[in-house]
């Protein structure tokens, strides 16, 4: 067979070959078995010599024969003895002949699983929806890295790579230096008590509450759910099939008897008792412990977000609900992604002894175990006391941007009605009227704010009460510029919408 068939198939290649990153033989390689399954190249048709193909398309012969040997073998092509090169008879392909360019995945056509399709049916919450890659002045959840100790930090991470025993496989548990100092730490700073046995590393909150659930939760289960949280709960929830059910919230953090029917059926609560999320507010010792008394009562299960108790301004906070449990019902989590850098991806949680069996084999079977390097330089930092002292460096820094912003909205945005709060890392501000929480984040959003809706943290209600709506602010890693220039566009985007409104 001449070689005007093959040419052109590939005269077109030429240009292409110049726009191309990877190398000269992998892009021809590309090419021809593109061609193969489009069937632009059919079987025993003959391809051009290695030379006459270098000339034509412009490069090495040594990249047309490494893309050859390639095609060789696997079995693409064939070489006839006195003939040449041919394009190989595969049965198996002539299938895909002519179809692969128009095949196309679909949400409605991938094959998933049952848990998949619950998850996929959930629309994603603004709070997790994927922002730009840019600086994002009032996100909250964002410490201050303009501040942040990166020596001392940085110090750690170097011994912990000079450390050969971080080289070697480590317990599911997690290193045991990090273990004892998060152990040591709860229990002075949370009253948490517990052995080191029953401290489990993992990379964040969200994977430790995703274990417990996994292990705890079955499907059609109802599990107690604060009213006004974190949305990764209801993923987590849905991807088991379990049910939500809702208490509400008020000054004294989550409503809660234990004789109503909705707590009954109940085997599982999820809070944040220490500063509800993201309203802040703190759970009295009263219904702290009869949630505890409700648990015995049941044999049902306490999961404590603590997620950012580290940073109350006044005083102390108060004791984890895990240190007022006797009888092991209370699972504690926490996280180093707000007190330290959120790329850190190392949290914890206290397990009841009971249970460290269990999640110590899940915790095998599932990922194994984290990065040694990285929770050694954790234990590190926390052990030579750069943990503690930042810590205290950044309470008074979060208390006085707290004032600052709150000052500034109040005389900017005098419409926003802050929600007191004595901690944290964010500020809610809730509308004096109704307003769209939700179109003028996603507007302030666009234009480099990071804010949150509070509405987009309500979760389903069962007791016939409207929905929140306000503004969440965070102050934490936003300088003085930053707060001046964040409150200014804000209140640019709600004057605009309140005159839209007017106007209809």
């Amino acid at each position: 067979m001449s070689n005007k068939l093959p040419n052109d198939v590939f005269v077109p290649l030429a240009s292409d070959l110049l726009d191309k990153k990877k190398p000269k033989y992998e892009a021809l390689y590309d090419h021809i078995k593109e061609a193969i399954f489009s069937g632009r190249l059919k079987t025993n048709d003959k391809l051009p010599s290695s030379r006459y193909l270098s000339k034509l398309v412009g490069i090495s012969r040594n990249s047309v024969l490494t893309a050859y040997e390639l095609l060789f073998s696997e079995g693409f092509i064939e070489s006839r003895k006195g003939a040449g090169t041919f394009i190989a008879d595969i049965a198996d392909l002539k299938p895909l002949l002519g179809k692969v360019a128009t095949t196309a995945f679909t949400q409605e056509n991938i094959r998933i699983s049952d848990s998949g399709k619950r998850i996929n049916a959930i629309e994603s919450p603004m709070c997790l929806e994927a922002a730009e890659p840019r600086e994002q002045i009032l996100q909250p959840a964002q410490p201050a890295m303009d501040v942040f100790p990166y020596r001392e930090w940085q110090a750690c991470v170097a011994k912990s790579l000079r450390d050969v025993s971080t080289y070697s496989e480590q317990p599911a548990m997690g290193v045991f230096l990090l273990r004892e100092q998060i152990k040591e730490f709860l229990l002075l700073t949370r009253g948490v008590r517990c052995d080191v046995g029953e401290v489990m590393i993992t990379s964040g909150s969200q994977q430790a509450l995703s274990i417990a659930l996994s292990l705890l939760v079955n499907s059609d289960d109802s599990v107690l759910l604060e009213e006004i949280g974190f949305k990764g709960i209801d993923g987590a929830l849905s991807s088991l099939g379990a049910l939500q059910a809702t208490l509400p919230i008020d000054e004294q953090g989550i409503c809660f008897n234990k004789e109503d029917d909705i707590c009954q059926q109940a085997k599982t609560l999820i809070l944040t008792p220490s500063r509800s999320f993201p309203l802040g507010h703190t759970l009295s010792l009263q219904r702290r412990l009869a949630i505890i008394e409700w648990a015995y009562e049941t044999q049902g299960w306490i999961i404590e977000d603590d997620y950012d108790s580290e940073f109350i301004f006044s005083g102390h906070s108060i004791a984890s609900l895990q240190g007022l449990d006797s009888g092991g019902r209370v699972i504690y989590t926490g996280t180093f992604s707000r007190t330290m850098f959120p790329g850190i991806r190392l949290g914890y949680i206290v397990l009841p002894a009971i249970l460290v069996p269990l999640f110590n084999k899940y915790k095998r079977f599932v990922d194994g175990g984290l990065s040694a390097q990285q929770q050694a330089a954790m234990g590190l930092f926390m052990q030579n006391g750069a943990y503690s002292r930042h810590l205290r460096r950044m309470r008074k820094l979060y208390k006085s941007r707290k004032t600052m912003l709150d000052q500034l909205v109040r005389k900017e945005i005098p419409s926003l009605s802050l929600i007191p709060s004595d901690g944290g890392m964010h500020s809610v501000y809730c509308f004096q009227e109704n307003q769209n929480d939700i179109t003028i984040c996603r507007k302030a959003n666009q234009q480099g704010l990071g804010i949150r809706a509070l509405s987009s943290y309500q979760r389903t209600q069962q007791f016939n009460k409207d929905s929140r709506t306000g503004i969440i602010l965070g102050y934490a890693g936003a300088t003085e510029e930053h707060m001046h220039k964040g409150v200014t566009l804000l209140r640019q985007i709600m004057d605009e919408e309140s005159i839209k409104k007017a106007d209809y």
